[in-house]
């Protein structure tokens, strides 16, 4: 029986008394809670590249700066 620990899994231990008795609605908002910071900052996670190497339309669209110095887009004459 393994355990997971924030968010890293551990086959080789067994649960303390503790979380063997952690109620499930805890669980559950221990997942939702993490579900929501995952969806916080998911953008933080874009790359600029996909993997077949061709640009990340995503990273482009939240990332117009960065975009400009990647070379995906050209700066405009008229942009500050």
């Amino acid at each position: 029986m393994g355990v997971l620990r924030n968010g890293k899994y551990y086959p080789d231990e067994k649960p303390s008394d503790a979380e063997r008795k952690l109620p499930p609605l805890a669980k559950q908002a221990d997942v939702s809670r993490r579900t929501m910071e995952y969806q916080r900052h998911d953008v933080d996670l874009l790359q600029p590249y996909l993997p077949d190497g061709t640009p990340n339309p995503d990273f482009i669209k939240h990332y117009p700066k960065e975009a400009v110095e990647y070379g995906f887009i050209k700066e405009r004459k008229d942009q500050c």
